[in-house]
């Protein structure tokens, strides 16, 4: 298949999977009371670790494709290069949410972490919220976003290696071999929540998932084609279908079914001639998930500020629909100004020194 630098519409999916988990960690006090008749759409609320699933498995697909593909030109993989852009793309705002929350927030606002310092320095942040939900303490509201971050750096470590270490064609048996060794790791850990949940083992389908559709996106062209010409009243009902087990089916069954099911979504959004919509349609849904990023690591210090507040000035205590429709646009249009700036800002100023690096 011909070389594709830019897929469309994943930038947008992205927006939405964020969206999905600023909704999750708004709280339990914005959930519908069950008497109430808009009680349904609590299920909104509790779906931030079903679109994390998502971004793990965009990112094996996009950084399996970037690698695959330069394997198949160059025979070879530049490592330095792919830590490069790595490290001054996602790490600069993974440490500033580390000072905020174990510094800024503590000096500020009195809010004491019981996370470990080193594991988040060490990029661990999962293993150390695994413990910390293992011997029943709380987690920093502040920290929430880092724990994936984590795992996709731990992945980004050696993946490359992987696939150097490789002839491409064998490739898809190193992908088989990872998804036998997680899912039996998710059998054997069914009934842990958390390790299901925050374990690396545990989420490597949802990278292997993603990865296999890369292999297949740049070598053969009939996988796609199948896509292309995937009729309007199958899709119609594949969408039915997956947005209900996305909504209600629970672990450990889910965390089987969702990667598939945003694997679907994904080639469905990039690939399919026949789509009802496409989600970059909605204007400007594409530059939201282009700084998407920021939102995710800044929304939970936001929301937690904003919650601050709204404590200190009693604003809660109306129990009113209008004051929790105020807090959630207030957290929202914050978190997107705050990203914003934050990508005009830190992150390309980051991602211009990498090039400069690079260009050396």
């Amino acid at each position: 298949m011909k070389e594709v630098t830019y897929f469309q519409n994943l930038d947008s999916l992205r927006f939405i999977a964020f969206f999905f988990v600023f909704l999750s960690h708004l709280g339990p006090q914005f959930h519908f009371d069950q008497t109430d008749s808009f009680s349904f759409l609590n299920v909104v609320f509790q779906h931030g670790r079903t679109a994390v699933s998502f971004f793990f498995v965009l990112s094996g697909f996009l950084i399996s494709y970037l690698l695959i593909k330069e394997r198949f030109a160059t025979k070879s993989l530049n490592i330095k290069a792919f830590f490069v852009k790595r490290i001054f793309r996602i790490l600069p705002l993974y440490f500033i949410v580390c000072i905020i929350g174990f510094m800024v927030i503590p000096i500020i606002f009195g809010e004491t972490t019981n996370e470990s310092v080193l594991q988040h320095l060490f990029l661990g942040a999962n293993f150390n919220q695994i413990q910390l939900a293992s011997s029943g303490i709380e987690n920093s509201m502040i920290l929430a976003p880092l724990w994936s971050i984590a795992i996709e750096e731990q992945f980004y470590l050696v993946w490359p290696f992987l696939l150097l270490s490789l002839k491409p064609k064998r490739y898809i048996y190193l992908f088989v071999f990872i998804l036998l060794v997680s899912y039996s790791f998710i059998y054997l850990n069914r009934h842990s929540y958390i390790v299901l949940m925050l374990h690396t083992v545990s989420v490597l389908p949802e990278f292997m998932l993603g990865a296999i559709v890369a292999y297949w996106t740049y070598s053969y062209a009939k996988p796609i084609q199948i896509i292309q010409e995937l009729p309007k009243w199958f899709l119609i009902v594949a969408y039915i279908v997956s947005i209900s087990l996305i909504l209600y089916l629970p672990p450990p069954y889910s965390y089987i079914a969702n990667p598939l099911i945003f694997t679907f979504i994904m080639l469905e959004q990039v690939f399919a001639k026949n789509s009802l919509f496409k989600v970059s349609a909605i204007k400007g849904l594409d530059y939201l998930g282009k700084i998407s990023y920021g939102s995710y690591m800044y929304h939970s210090i936001v929301i937690f500020v904003v919650m601050y507040f709204f404590t200190q000035w009693d604003l809660f205590s109306w129990n009113s629909l209008l004051f929790k429709l105020l807090f959630i646009i207030l957290s929202f249009v914050l978190t997107i100004g705050l990203s914003y700036l934050s990508f005009n800002t830190i992150e390309k100023y980051c991602l211009n020194l990498r090039n400069r690096i690079l260009n050396k």
